[in-house]
């Protein structure tokens, strides 16, 4: 139980520590008015310039470094058809997230000798946690339908023969913010994560749900487990599969989660999707110790376990600060 101070910090010592929450600021740093995300590419060549489909040859991201200064020519080229300096900023739509993020460029990059695709926000104020999940979407979308599928149709001409680059077709897609990629590929980061954080297997969710289409006992043979976080597409596209289309009417048995402290706590009040903005967050941030335990530590403060009071926290994380063990009063802390 969390017990609150009377001070003007309006601080609380949590079973995790004490926790103040701040006045939002504006002032951010430059180094924080960038955001790069990364992803794998699909990369195949044609030896011949008159091959058939048939005689493609794969490439791997480590064979792709010694392309990279002509896919980076390329892109170059792609890019000439930008209107003005916001490249794909320009179309997000109308609201907060687009008045925040100033521009938005493709571009591919080498990391530890393989070649990755990345998209470079720069921002003019930081982003919420839904803000960032709906620029991960954006870029999800962008990569499928928008400018990657006019870019992964241009023949890009080497020595070796054509190569067509796809920012969506890989095998073992995902999108990685830089801070969460160089941790995963970082050994000595990886073993120091939050232990509560670490999902309980090697499928890479955060919540996994065990859901039934109604409550109707005919229905427990179209159970189905449910494991976020997806896209919206590919959520949206999983429940129509399933024949769901409110899911207030679903049955859900059971909900897990990677940290164990939420799981079966949430009363996700029948928005899915609302848990899906949480989980992409909770992925961005799952290997960063201090963000988590700040996280899970303002819910306590909060005492609320309504899945709207744990969004509209993770969407002001910044709001809180997280102290040090030595500090257990606002007499400490003041």
């Amino acid at each position: 139980m969390a017990v609150e101070y009377k001070s003007n910090n309006g601080g609380v010592y949590t079973n995790l520590g004490y926790v103040v929450k701040n006045n939002p600021t504006q002032t951010i740093s430059e180094e924080e008015q960038m955001m790069r995300i990364f992803f794998p590419l699909k990369i195949v060549s044609y030896p011949q310039y008159d091959c058939s489909e048939d005689e493609q040859e794969d490439i791997s991201p480590k064979e792709a470094v010694a392309y990279e200064d002509q896919i980076l020519e390329a892109i170059a080229k792609e890019n000439r058809f930008f209107e003005n300096d916001r490249g794909l900023a320009e179309y997000l739509d109308e609201g907060t997230l687009k008045e925040k993020v100033h521009s938005l460029y493709p571009s591919v990059e080498i990391i530890d000798g393989e070649l990755w695709g990345v998209m470079t926000a720069r921002l003019r104020q930081p982003l919420s946690g839904e803000e960032t999940a709906e620029l991960l979407d954006f870029v999800s979308g962008q990569n499928s339908d928008g400018y990657g599928e006019g870019f992964e149709q241009r023949p890009i001409k080497t020595l070796d023969g054509e190569i067509y680059v796809s920012f969506w077709n890989s095998d073992n897609y995902f999108l990685k913010p830089e801070q969460e990629l160089k941790q995963n590929k970082d050994p000595d980061l990886r073993n120091n994560t939050y232990t509560q954080s670490t999902p309980t297997d090697d499928k890479e969710y955060i919540f996994k749900l065990q859901v039934y289409p109604s409550y109707d006992p005919e229905a427990r043979d179209k159970g189905f487990m449910l494991k976020l976080p997806m896209s919206k597409q590919e959520l949206g596209l999983t429940l129509a599969k399933n024949g769901i289309i409110d899911f207030n009417e679903c049955d859900v048995a059971s909900c897990e989660c990677s940290i164990k402290r939420l799981s079966d706590t949430l009363n996700l009040e029948g928005d899915i999707f609302g848990l899906n903005r949480l989980a992409t967050h909770i992925k961005i941030i799952i290997n960063t110790q201090e963000n988590i335990t700040k996280f899970l530590a303002a819910l306590e403060e909060e005492r609320s376990r309504n899945l709207s009071d744990a969004i509209d926290i993770m969407d002001n994380l910044d709001r809180y600060e997280f102290l040090s063990e030595n500090i257990k009063t606002p007499a400490d802390y003041g």
